[in-house]
């Protein structure tokens, strides 16, 4: 395997308490990553190969001293830099430009945020946002030219989707679809019920996901970075409620990324994972769950049915190793979803 982005769980407080979080953030809960362990890091993953430096959290954007100076380290190093943020900050034109300029100059690549109907109403009943912030962030990130990945979650009952929120750009920002198109960076997704959200969101409301391409994009790819210690295999959802995702602690090792990047590579299992995905798996054992997301069937293979999982990979090793690892069809899947969708209407954080 050969990982290419760290992503710093800067912190798990969030100034939003959102129903659907997996984290389990919320205003109170803080749990600080030290400036001095992200760089270091930072230091350690360059020569290792890793080439893109996520800020997420929590909300990364409360702690601005820490975001900025981490994003400049990262930038001097020679990181591609992203940061993740829900936009609260975003409440004028002004105060939006003012952000991301401060993040620009520090560093920052690109941005993430989200708009969606989960998000919008609970932060209109709650918290007195509005869509205003969203279009003062896209609004900032085209006049700074900063790329904008914008995240939409769907349900059976939502209004919002990816069709939605091109439009709705293209009316206040005065763009025309195709710039709309080609300007921003769409991510249609659905609620992953772990955590809070498994609590708070019914299974009835999250309709069954399949993805177009076979495998997992993140697992031994994507390495997450966290305050209490914890290297995580990947940064998905399911990794805030299991150690099952952990492969490393930076508080224990003095080399964690190295070790962990040799235990990742050598565990055929997240291979498995890495070239089918966790959802064939699963029917290949025999397990018939509803599963709504990627990071829903992952824990429940990795997790809840873990003990099946090994036993079946201990008698089907060379198999599997064979034909669903050496032989799998990830590449052919995904030229052909690129020939067939178009260049701008799929992204692939």
């Amino acid at each position: 395997m050969y990982p290419r982005t760290l992503s710093f769980f800067i912190d798990y407080k969030c100034n939003y308490y959102c129903d659907h979080c997996s984290a389990g953030s919320h205003p109170s809960r803080s749990s600080p990553l030290s400036l001095e362990v992200i760089k270091k890091l930072l230091d350690k993953g360059k020569p290792l190969g890793f080439k893109l430096a996520v800020f997420t959290g929590g909300e990364p954007t409360l702690d601005m001293k820490k975001l900025l100076s981490a994003l400049e380290y990262a930038k001097s190093l020679g990181y591609k830099t992203r940061v993740i943020t829900n936009g609260w900050w975003a409440k004028t034109p002004e105060s939006a430009l003012q952000i991301l300029s401060e993040m620009k100059d520090a560093g920052l690549d690109e941005l993430n945020t989200d708009f969606d109907d989960y998000h919008l109403d609970l932060r209109k009943k709650r918290w007195d946002a509005s869509a205003q912030n969203f279009v003062n962030i896209a609004k900032a990130t085209v006049d700074l030219d900063i790329p904008l990945g914008i995240g939409i979650i769907k349900g059976p009952n939502t209004i919002i989707d990816r069709e939605f929120v091109a439009k709705f750009l293209a009316v206040h920002l005065k763009m025309s679809m195709e710039e709309v198109n080609k300007r921003f960076k769409f991510v249609e997704d659905v609620v992953a019920r772990i955590g809070r959200a498994a609590k708070e969101i019914p299974q009835e409301e999250v309709p069954e996901r399949e993805l177009p391409v076979s495998g997992c994009n993140d697992i031994g790819m994507v390495y997450g970075v966290h305050p209490d210690g914890r290297i995580t295999v990947c940064c998905g959802h399911a990794i805030f409620v299991s150690d099952a995702y952990d492969i490393g602690n930076w508080k224990e090792e003095d080399e964690p990324l190295k070790t962990v990047r040799k235990r990742a590579s050598q565990n055929l299992i997240y291979w498995w994972i890495w070239a089918v995905g966790p959802k064939k798996i699963l029917k290949k054992l025999g397990i018939e769950k509803k599963t709504t997301h990627i990071c829903d069937a992952c824990k429940i293979l990795l997790v809840d049915h873990r003990k099946e999982l090994i036993e079946y990979f201990t008698k089907h090793k060379e198999e599997i190793l064979i034909n669903e690892i050496l032989l799998n069809n990830r590449a052919r899947e995904t030229l052909n979803l690129v020939k067939k969708v178009g260049e701008y209407d799929i992204y692939i954080p």
